[in-house]
This record gives structure tokens, C-alpha cells and sequence, in this order.
């Protein structure tokens, strides 16, 4: 049955966007202009484009530690997948309309999740109106030469002798890397231009096999047949300088073994996207292309950044040229100077670009002359993503008129205006062939020797050596001239092979000068015990050493220096035979740093590392038995708030708690334990509630908010007896709580269980009642009844939610989840001190950012942070490429110390692998980074 829905609906759905969803666009202006001139019977080609793509961002999240065939695999199942999901209805009317003869040529766009075809405006009208369509755009030819980053002029094809070669090959020292035997052999990469001449003997016995399907070694995706061959000579030129092996006589390839896969595209945004589509499903390792669509053009700017974000989703990296036109930005204006998709950001992105954002496959690519001065009519930068009318996730490099950076583009620069193959001639050459055109198959040569000396490489790694490594030229570092610099690929292989050893996880053994509990405790001295993993996807790294230190003046350190040796990469080991030492002199529990360098030959990419964790013993452990759902950090953010140090054990991930050592009930005073939505029998074990009995007969102090407890323990003594309860009812549907006149917790408070300053999960909440000597706390507002009660024996004391404290949302009259953690722990500690003295006297009034507290961490950490006035800040997390993974806060904040925690989970509700990660913080002109490491 078709499926239509009304176009209201359509709009109003774009409030509800999925994090890789884009918002409704309709048929564009370019379109409706067409479709105003059109005959009933005229069929137009156009570009379908649904609003929801592949979760990209997270595939490349998730490819760390996977091969390249699976990273790719996994991408093609996901593109499929989605792209089935939300074509399916629309595919199957379009198919109809094919057979009425309103429709033809119908083909499916796999990265950007569109559809190209064909046809009538009245099919056209029909299609914007179902579900999940963003927008559909005219399909428009662009003339090739405005397309090419070059004139192509073939006249006189030439011939020389056999011991030439390339000025521009010898200029980035690829000839060094031939001599190590690395020539780009086991490296497929796709020419995605107009075409090659696969006859020239150049490239003919290096060409990818396509079998019977593709028997010319490739597609061509303009006339939609198997034969790719060039017929102007821009595609020939390319490919002769990313592999052409000197058999004619002149060697004008970087690359002369790497396989070619020849991809002829033209005129048109879908043919560009069906070629790239093309070589992720063949399995190609690299794309170059000189081809690029300029702001005037009115490009589709998020297709292109989906296609590109889709190619590093499967592993490949991209060299694409930026246009010549860095001389006429009166025409072609800065931050849109960068022709699209040389404005997408690289792989891996350079410090200096201090404004993260996300990252994608490609690197834009300048040109240079011979003197390694930039031509003039290379493209400048910045780019931007920035427009309102993007998807939000691609407004990440904002420009702002200035005011701030955007993308560093181009990201390196490379040498133009050399030899090149013939189109015409199959053992020929043209003289010069140039402009950025010819400056990025140098690059995407580079990118097949780098892979070939190491497949293990990623389009990371890939990406970041070649920025690093590349000769700097213009402004210190990278600029918006000359990027990075001009690219160096002997440099790249060899000179960039860094290291990266990074701590995995610690273990403290105090068994010889303390208690053997696994904490330092005052007066008490402990071994560090480390254990290091050295990246696959880095060199070996020996001489491996690990040095400690620490601003803590508590600490004394007997042994600040460990030696590791030789680790492989992909290899982990520890310091065991040489742990590094320290005392815990004097003072009280609180949160220590302590600071890491690792050294290495070659040198470690990132040497400064750091742990924190707490020495004493804390009087307070939050125990987590939500069942794996992610409700400690409302719990977490006030315990911040209020008392600063705690202990904290996850049921779910650790197991019960133990029965001795500083993670025990006994060890601690106050025990906080919350169970979220759970509903299961044994919602607390029997182990569980007899440990409470002998943590509370000991004097204990307990607070435990469980909407479901009454309905699977009212009847044991447990319940009955340490509780003091009665269970009255499940499922009090209530969401409004009063609280007790006079009680020393609920006096004068009202709460309001729903709203989205708690965690929305209060649908099962317990109606209970207070057995003799114990209080209400609180009752349910609506239809009466106790919500929580308290109990003091003389011995012990016990404060018990019958809903989920999480749920509390502050607003209007309603207390927030602070002020009721507040009185909580007043009444359990009374007669102490007020707990407002036991705040984090350690947080500092101006601009900072601390270390995560545990750090590493297993299955959350806190994060301090302070502002010095009210500002606008931005606090997210991003992974070692610079990926943004989870934002934590944005937005208007008070000056002040504040408090947040990361779960190790992303933006997509997914959990993130184990590895390093780090924590950003700007607020205004002010910016901080720290470093995080996530263990599972």
C-alpha cells in the first residue's frame, strides 16, 4: 500500500530528529524553478534525499581495534540496512511509476541515503509528501570544465626518455620510499574523474580486476555502463600521477604499484556520490579526485558531508583538490573559497585546529610551485559549517565573520604544473599538467605508499602523518594558505613513526607497607602497578619508561621512575618488576593526581598522562544497582554538590559488593543504594540484605530509593524489621509529593517527580507506610499515602524512597534533587557538623578544568569545572581524532565551581569503547582540555 503522509506531519516531525537526522528541506528553489518551465511530460533528473542517514558518527566510534574489512562490511550493512528502512515505500512507488513511463532510470544513493532518477514534476510532487524524504533537488549538469581544477589541454603528447621522472614525484621524496621497497603494491585506489585511458601501458598491468561484471576495470556512472574510458584526459592525467609506473618512459606516478579502479563521473553531485559508493562496496583502500563543486554551484553541502563521513565510516581516506579559485574571492568568497568536499574536515585533525568539531575522510588538497610558493589561485580558507539551515551536528566549525576559526582548510599542498599520461596515446605524456587538479593525486599517491608500508594504517593515522610530517611553509603550523604544509611522503613513513603507549589500566598494592586493601591510607605506602597498551596502529615502541609525579603535598614519592622496555604494538604489559612507590604522609581522604610521562623510542605521540584516585578512606559509597541503566549520575551530581568524596560500586558491572577492603559496607559510615527501574524478584539478593543487617547493626547509616522494593520484599524481615515498613500498594500514579510538616527531611518541601531535570522513570511508584518508630518523610499529594519514610533505632539509621529520587525535577515550587540529598544526609550524619563544610574545598573559583575523578575510570567519572563569570561554555568529550563523542553542557552558566559525570556513554545512547579520551571545556576566550581513560 503506498504510503503518504500529510506535509504538516512532515513538518512537525523534524522536532523529533534522531541525532543523524536532518531537517525538512522540501523541493528546493532550484527545482521549483525547473519545474515552473517544465511540459507535464518533461522528466527532470533529480536527487532524493531522505532526512535520516547511517548513525556514521558512531560507526567510526566503533571501528577502533576492527580490520579494514570489517570496518568496511560493518558500514555497508548499516548503510543498506538504513537506506532500506526509509526507501522501501518510496522505491516501491517509484517502481509503479516506472511502468507508467512517468519515471526511469532509478538509482539508489547508498552514503547520503537518497535516490537519483529521472522524473515527471507531478512524480516529484507526489514524492516530497512521504515519510522521511528531506528534500529533492535538481540533479543539475555542470559543464566538466567548471567541475575541473585545471584546463585540460592535450595537444602535443610527448616522449622521453626512461630515466625521468616527475619533478613533483621527487619533490615530496617519493623515490626514498621506492628504495625501501614500498611502491603503493596491495593498495586499491579509485580515480573518481572523468574517466581513465586504461590502455596506456603505463597503467595497464596495474588495474584493478572487476571480473565479468566490470571488465574495463571500473564504471562509468555518467552514462550508467561498464565502460569507464576517459574522453577528455583530466582522469588519464590524474591517475598517472597517483600510479603511473614509467613503462612508456616517464615516471609520473607517487604510487607506480598501487591497483587502479577507474570511476568516470561528470557534470553531476549523484554521479560523484554513486562512484564513491562504488569503491566502498568494491573494497577500495583510497580515493583521489580532482573534481569539486563551488559555492556558486549551490551544492548539496550535507550530502557531501555524509558522503564523506560514510567513506571513513568504512575506512577509507580521500584526496580531493579545492579549486582554483583562492584569487577571485570577490566571486567565490571566503569561508566558501574551499570548493566542496575539499572543505569536509580531514581524519584526523591538526592541533592547531583548536575549534573541534567532527571529522570525516577527506583531506583538501592546495597547490605549489616549484619553489614551494603557493599559487595564487589555490583555495584559501577557512572553511565553514556553520549555516542554520544544516543539520545541527554539522554546524560544528562556525566561522562567525571572523570572530571565530572554522576549519583550517586546505589541510596540506602539494606540487603542480607537471608530466602527466596521455589520452590519446598509449605510450605518451602530456608536458604539464596543473592547478589543483594535479596537486591532489600527489597527495592520494602519498595516502597508497603510507597504506602500503603498513596496512594496519587508518585514515587517522594516515592523515595525521602527513599533516605532521609535512614541509612548513607560510605562517608557524597550520594555516589557511599553504594548510599544514607541502607534504613529505619519506617524511610521513618514516620520520612520523611515533609511538603511542597510553596507560590502561592501575592497580595500588599496599600488601608490604600498608593493609593490603588496595588503598593508601595515611602513613601507609603503596606500589602503582600499571598496565600499558601500546597502539596497533603505531610503531613499536621501545626503551618504554614511565616517570611519576604530583603537585599533592601529601604524597611523598619513594620510586618515581619505572622502566618497561621493548613493547610491540598492539601489546600491553605492566611495571610489576619495577612499580613505581609512594607514601601517603598526612591529612585527610580526599582525591589525589597523579601524573604520568611516558617516554618511548620513537618518540610517544602523547607522553603526559595522569591518574586520579582517592587515598583515605571515604565515610560515604554510593552503590549502583540500577541494572546497568544510567541513573547514578543524578545521584552523582548532588553528591558532588554536597559532599565531594565517595566510593562508588556498580552491582551491575562488579558484582556484590565485597565483604572486606575499602569498597565493603563496613568501611564506610553512609551507604546509598538505588535500584531505578527494577523490578525483579530479587531486586536486593538475600547476600545483599544480610551484609545491610550487619552494616546497619554496626551502626550504619543507609539511605535506599527503590520504587519497586515493597512489591518484591514487604513480606521478609529485611522490609519489615531494618526498614520499618509496611508495603500498601504498587503503582501509586503519583507524580506529586508533599512532605511532612515538621519532619526534619520533607518539612515545607513539594516535589514533582516528572520534567526533565530528573530521569523521568517514576512509573512504578510504591504507596508505604511508616511501622511503629519509624516517621513519614513524605506523602503522595493526589491520593495520600506515604511515599518515604525514615527510621532511628538508637543504632542505626535508614531513610527509604518508595520512588525513584532520580525523578525529582527542580522547578517553580518544587525542590530540587540538592536540596533533598541535602536534608537526607543531615539527618544520617546528624548530630555532625552541617555537610555544607564538607564541600570540595579543594574546587578553585577561577577558570578550570580538572581531571575526571576516577580517572581511569570503568563506568563513570566526575568532572570539576569553574567559571569565573557567567558565560557561554561548551563542555564535550571527544576521542583521540578529535571526533566530538558526548557533549556534557552548553549553554548559559552561572560563575561558580560546577559539577557533571560521563558515563562512557555517547551522543547516541551507545557505549563507547575503552581508550583514551579527552574532555574539553571553552567559555568565552578561555579553553582547557583533560585527558580521560575509559576501562571495561
Amino acid at each position: 500500500m503506498r504510503f503518504f503522509v500529510a506535509l504538516f506531519s512532515v513538518l512537525v516531525a523534524v522536532s523529533m530528529l534522531a541525532p543523524n537526522s536532518s531537517a525538512f528541506v522540501g523541493i528546493t528553489d532550484d527545482l521549483a524553478k525547473v519545474m515552473e518551465k517544465a511540459d507535464t511530460d518533461e522528466k527532470i533528473r533529480v536527487n532524493i534525499m531522505m532526512d535520516r542517514t547511517a548513525d556514521y558518527a558512531r560507526l567510526i566510534r566503533k571501528a577502533q581495534g576492527l580490520s579494514r574489512k570489517e570496518r568496511r562490511e560493518r558500514a555497508i550493512s548499516e548503510m543498506g540496512r538504513v537506506a532500506e528502512e526509509t526507501q522501501a515505500e518510496l522505491r516501491r512507488f517509484l517502481a509503479e511509476q516506472e511502468q507508467a513511463g512517468r519515471v526511469f532510470d532509478v538509482r539508489v544513493l547508498l552514503g547520503v541515503n537518497g535516490i537519483n532518477a529521472y522524473m515527471t514534476k507531478e512524480v516529484i510532487e507526489e514524492s516530497i509528501l512521504f515519510e522521511g524524504v528531506r528534500s529533492i533537488d535538481w540533479d543539475e549538469i555542470i559543464p566538466d570544465e567548471f567541475l575541473f581544477d585545471v584546463n585540460v589541454n592535450e595537444d602535443n603528447p610527448f616522449f622521453i626518455t626512461a630515466t625521468d621522472t616527475g619533478w613533483g614525484v621527487q619533490k615530496i621524496n617519493a623515490p626514498q620510499v621506492w628504495d625501501l621497497g614500498i611502491t603503493g603494491a596491495g593498495v586499491l585506489v579509485g580515480i573518481l574523474d572523468s574517466g581513465v585511458n586504461y590502455n596506456h601501458v603505463d597503467l595497464a598491468d596495474h588495474l584493478w580486476d572487476g571480473g565479468l561484471l566490470y571488465p574495463h576495470h571500473g564504471y562509468d556512472f555518467y552514462d550508467n555502463d561498464d565502460d569507464p574510458m576517459d574522453l577528455s584526459g583530466h582522469g588519464t592525467q590524474c591517475a598517472g600521477i597517483v600510479a603511473g609506473d614509467g613503462t612508456a618512459g616517464t615516471q609520473t606516478g607517487v604510487a607506480p604499484d598501487a591497483t587502479v579502479m577507474c570511476l568516470r563521473i561528470g557534470g553531476t553531485e549523484s554521479t560523484i556520490w554513486m562512484g564513491s559508493d562504488f569503491a566502498i562496496l568494491q573494497g577500495a583502500d583510497v580515493i583521489s579526485s580532482s573534481y569539486s563543486w563551488k559555492y556558486p554551484m549551490d551544492p548539496d553541502y550535507v550530502a557531501w558531508r555524509d558522503q564523506a563521513v560514510a567513506e571513513l565510516a568504512a575506512g577509507l581516506i580521500r584526496a580531493n583538490s579545492i579549486g582554483n579559485q583562492g584569487h577571485l574571492q570577490g566571486t567565490y568568497p571566503i569561508p566558501y573559497n574551499i570548493a566542496t568536499p575539499g572543505n569536509c574536515p580531514a581524519a584526523w585533525l591538526h592541533p592547531d585546529q583548536t575549534l573541534i568539531g567532527d571529522v570525516s575522510s577527506t583531506m583538501g588538497c592546495g597547490a605549489v610551485e616549484d619553489t614551494d610558493i603557493i599559487k595564487s589561485y589555490s583555495g584559501r580558507g577557512p572553511a565553514a559549517w556553520e549555516r542554520t539551515d544544516f543539520p545541527v551536528y554539522y554546524q560544528d566549525y562556525p566561522w562567525d565573520d571572523g570572530n571565530q576559526m572554522g576549519l583550517l582548510k586546505p589541510d596540506v599542498c602539494a606540487p603542480t604544473d607537471v608530466p602527466s599520461l596521455s589520452r590519446t596515446n598509449n605510450t605518451g605524456y602530456t608536458p604539464s599538467f596543473g592547478g589543483t587538479s594535479a596537486a591532489t593525486p600527489h597527495l592520494g599517491g602519498a595516502m597508497c605508499l603510507i597504506l602500503s608500508a603498513d596496512t594496519m594504517q587508518t585514515p587517522e593515522i594516515i592523515c595525521q602523518r602527513l599533516q605532521m610530517n609535512a614541509v612548513e611553509l607560510g605562517s608557524p603550523g597550520k594555516d589557511n594558505v599553504y594548510g599544514a604544509g607541502r607534504i613529505d611522503v619519506f617524511a610521513a613513513i618514516t620520520s612520523s613513526q611515533y609511538s603511542m603507549v597510553t596507560i590502561q589500566d592501575y592497580q595500588v598494592v599496599d600488601s608490604v607497607g600498608g593493609d593490603n586493601d588496595g588503598r593508601v591510607e595515611v602513613g601507609e605506602t603503596a606500589d602503582l602497578i600499571l598496565t600499558l597498551k601500546a597502539s596497533a596502529a603505531w610503531a613499536d615502541a621501545d626503551s618504554v619508561t614511565v616517570t611519576l609525579s604530583t603537585g599533592d603535598t601529601t604524597i611523598s614519592i619513594i620510586d618515581s621512575t619505572s622502566y618497561i622496555g621493548l613493547m610491540l604494538k598492539d601489546s600491553t604489559a605492566t611495571n610489576v618488576a619495577d612499580p613505581l612507590t609512594f607514601t601517603f604522609v598526612a591529612g585527610e581522604p580526599h582525591w589525589t593526581q597523579l601524573d604520568l610521562n611516558i617516554t618511548a623510542v620513537p618518540e610517544n605521540f602523547d607522553e603526559d598522562d595522569s591518574i586520579s584516585m582517592i587515598i583515605g578512606q571515604p565515610s560515604l559509597i554510593l552503590v549502583d544497582d540500577d541494572a546497568g541503566a544510567t541513573y547514578e549520575s543524578y545521584y552523582k551530581t548532588a553528591l558532588d554538590t554536597l559532599v565531594g568524596l565517595y566510593d562508588e560500586w556498580e552491582i551491575e558491572t562488579q558484582g556484590s559488593l565485597p565483604v572486606s577492603g575499602p569498597y565493603s559496607l563496613d568501611d564506610h559510615e553512609v551507604a546509598i543504594w538505588f535500584t531505578g527501574n527494577d523490578a525483579s524478584p530479587t531486586i536486593l539478593s538475600d547476600e545483599d540484605t544480610t551484609r545491610l543487617g550487619v552494616f546497619l547493626d554496626a551502626g550504619g547509616k543507609f539511605f535506599i530509593s527503590s520504587q519497586n522494593l515493597g512489591s518484591a520484599l514487604s513480606s521478609t524481615p529485611f522490609y519489615q524489621e531494618r526498614l520499618h515498613a509496611d508495603f500498601v500498594t504498587e503503582n501509586a500514579d503519583n507524580n506529586l509529593c508533599t512532605g511532612v510538616p515538621g519532619d526534619e527531611i520533607g518539612d515545607t518541601l513539594r516535589l514533582v517527580l516528572q520534567g526533565s531535570g530528573g530521569a523521568g522513570n517514576a512509573d512504578s511508584e510504591d504507596r508505604i507506610s511508616p511501622n511503629p518508630g519509624a516517621d513519614s518523610c513524605f506523602y503522595y499529594t493526589t491520593f495520600g499515602g506515604a511515599s518515604a519514610i525514615k527510621y532511628d533505632s538508637g543504632i542505626y539509621k535508614v531513610v527509604y524512597f518508595g520512588f525513584p529520587f532520580e525523578a525529582i525535577h527542580q522547578v517553580s515550587i518544587y525542590a530540587g534533587q540538592d536540596t533533598v540529598m541535602a536534608r537526607i544526609l543531615k539527618w544520617l550524619w546528624e548530630p555532625s557538623t552541617g555537610v555544607e563544610e564538607q564541600i570540595t574545598e579543594h574546587l578553585r573559583p577561577e577558570f578550570s578544568l580538572r581531571h575526571g575523578f576516577p580517572n581511569p575510570f570503568r563506568t563513570s567519572t566526575s568532572i570539576y569545572y569553574s567559571v569565573s563569570t557567567s558565560s557561554e561554555i561548551d563542555l564535550s568529550v571527544f576521542d583521540t581524532a578529535g571526533r566530538l563523542v558526548k557533549n556534557l553542557a552548553t549553554g548559559k552558566t552561572l560563575a561558580g565551581n560546577h559539577t557533571t559525570c560521563w558515563d562512557g556513554i555517547d551522543d547516541s545512547g551507545e557505549k563507547t569503547p575503552a581508550g583514551v579520551y579527552f574532555v574539553r571545556l571553552t567559555a568565552g576566550d578561555n579553553s582547557a582540555t583533560r585527558k580521560l581513560t575509559l576501562v571495561r
